[in-house]
């Protein structure tokens, strides 16, 4: 990744880890769970990087991406 997709991660990291695990808990009981689903969230922000920073609305990206892993 280049230094600037890096460090817009870990900016969509430290801003949104608590709220996207908050919402992968509500719908799934299982604290451990919830946090791999968040991270398997976050490795589809890698893989789509350039998508996503060009998107309107990050955290609503995320939201979604964690709404279907969810399922």
């Amino acid at each position: 990744m280049r230094p600037e997709e890096d460090k817009f991660i870990e900016r969509l990291y430290l801003d949104t880890f608590q709220l996207l695990g908050t919402d992968a808990r509500s719908n799934r009981n299982n604290t451990a769970l919830a946090q791999e689903v968040v991270q398997d969230a976050f490795l589809e922000a890698i893989r789509n990087i350039e998508k996503l920073m060009s998107h309107e609305n990050h955290r609503g990206w995320m939201k979604n991406t964690v709404k279907t892993k969810v399922k």
